[in-house]
């Protein structure tokens, strides 16, 4: 099977913020996952497609708002088929979670499927490419100072200036004796 009327997944790439998105326009395409023996999946399906740019670890993460949703890895050398399924995440409240490893120029399916025809929610999705966070420097407060962004080398983020209001009353508090400051 490739990909069976699940219409054109969407791409998933390394790094790219968040992704906000709702099962509420998506299709029933896939329902029986081999990565998930509780039974079949009759809700509406997100399918996005990822293809790995170098040998490594992958995470994605999904956090459901409101309904139940579950995120799934298909190993895509075969296309998007469910039999193919390789991984459910693993759940911590609303948000779930898959770390892989996988093979420069390996393809996978990423799917966001909500279990009941009924259930429809919106949620955010993210991949993190490169591994763990095992191997990043420790950053000191003393490091970190007003005005400072930490986000990805190379990112260009701007933030407009704060517009501090002026003062409407001023109050200084003094000591009535020498000793008693």
């Amino acid at each position: 099977l490739s990909c069976p009327a699940c219409a054109v997944p969407e791409p998933l790439t390394c790094g790219a913020p968040a992704l906000f998105a709702s099962t509420d326009d998506a299709t029933n395409d896939l329902e029986d996952y081999a990565c998930f023996a509780q039974g079949s999946f009759d809700g509406p399906e997100h399918v996005y497609e990822f293809t790995a740019g170098a040998a490594g670890e992958y995470t994605v993460g999904m956090s459901a708002f409101g309904e139940d949703l579950d995120l799934l890895l298909i190993d895509g050398s075969a296309g998007c088929d469910p039999a193919n399924c390789t991984d459910a995440g693993t759940s911590s409240g609303s948000d779930e979670f898959i770390t892989w490893t996988a093979s420069a120029g390996s393809t996978w399916y990423v799917v966001v499927d909500a279990e009941y025809s009924s259930t429809t929610a919106d949620y955010s999705l993210v991949l993190q490419c490169g591994g763990s966070c095992s191997a990043a420097t420790p950053i000191a407060c003393a490091d970190v100072v007003t005005g400072d962004t930490l986000a990805a080398e190379g990112a260009r983020l701007t933030f407009p200036a704060i517009d501090f209001p002026s003062p409407l009353m001023s109050f200084a508090i003094e000591a009535r004796n020498k000793g008693d400051e």
